[in-house]
């Protein structure tokens, strides 16, 4: 259910739908992005062209979904990046579990606990055996 705040007004005094969205959306937390088809798809195909294989396993808010990045190495280890903001306020992403990439049940786990919290987030799988996350985002350890 989406939470349907007061229309933001323009300054000439007309009420936007889209200002009110965003601004809902920024409201929910450091973190939140306004996520779209174009980001996502966008980092399926920037690990696709190098090589690697990607995919959505979780399809999340369209308007202000986290994206969760899971990478296999196909060793039976994955790295998992959350959104985070650097200390300038920028989007960035971090490793909750850390370096070197723990057991992939591990990732599951945390992302079991990350889903009953909130429900509605993104998880983007990439199989590389380099371990590549194909972000444009700095990566904060």
């Amino acid at each position: 259910m989406k939470h349907m705040g007061p229309i933001m007004m323009h300054a000439d005094g007309l009420d936007d739908p889209e200002i009110d969205r965003v601004y809902q959306a920024l409201r929910r937390g450091t973190g939140r992005e306004l996520v779209n088809d174009d980001n996502v798809q966008a980092l399926i195909r920037r690990a696709q062209a190098g090589g690697a294989m990607a995919m959505v396993l979780q399809k999340g808010d369209p308007d202000a979904g986290l994206i969760y990045l899971k990478v296999l190495r196909l060793d039976g280890r994955a790295d998992l990046y959350a959104p985070t903001r650097d200390m300038s306020g920028a989007r960035a992403y971090r490793r909750p579990l850390g370096d070197p990439p723990p057991p992939e049940s591990e990732a599951d786990a945390f992302l079991d606990r990350e889903r009953r919290m909130d429900p509605e987030f993104w998880i983007i799988e990439v199989e590389d055996r380099e371990g590549r996350s194909f972000l444009t985002d700095p990566v904060i350890d």
